[in-house]
């Protein structure tokens, strides 16, 4: 009579697990680093996209003056951190 193979012990399940995991970062890690795999999304052909200096400058900024009696600040909707007393939007 032949006796089925013991269970694997909790012990043995986590360092497989723990092994694979640490495969699958150091593969990551391989491909975010190699340039074979670098995907330039605007093509070598097209111009560098955004607004240049002078586009810039024209835009119409001004200053964030805190009211007094108002207790809720204005954030910014982009990195929703609050704007300061005096500073250039």
């Amino acid at each position: 009579m032949v006796l089925p193979p013991p269970p694997l012990s909790l012990l043995c399940i986590i360092s497989i697990v723990t092994l694979y995991l640490m495969i699958v970062y150091a593969i990551i890690g391989f491909i975010s680093k190699s340039e074979l795999f670098r995907v330039d999304p605007h093509g070598a052909d097209h111009p560098s996209s955004g607004l240049s200096r002078q586009e810039l400058q024209t835009l119409r900024s001004f200053n964030h003056k805190i009211n007094e009696g108002i207790e809720e600040s204005l954030s910014c909707s982009i990195c929703l951190d609050d704007f300061k007393d005096l500073e250039s939007l």
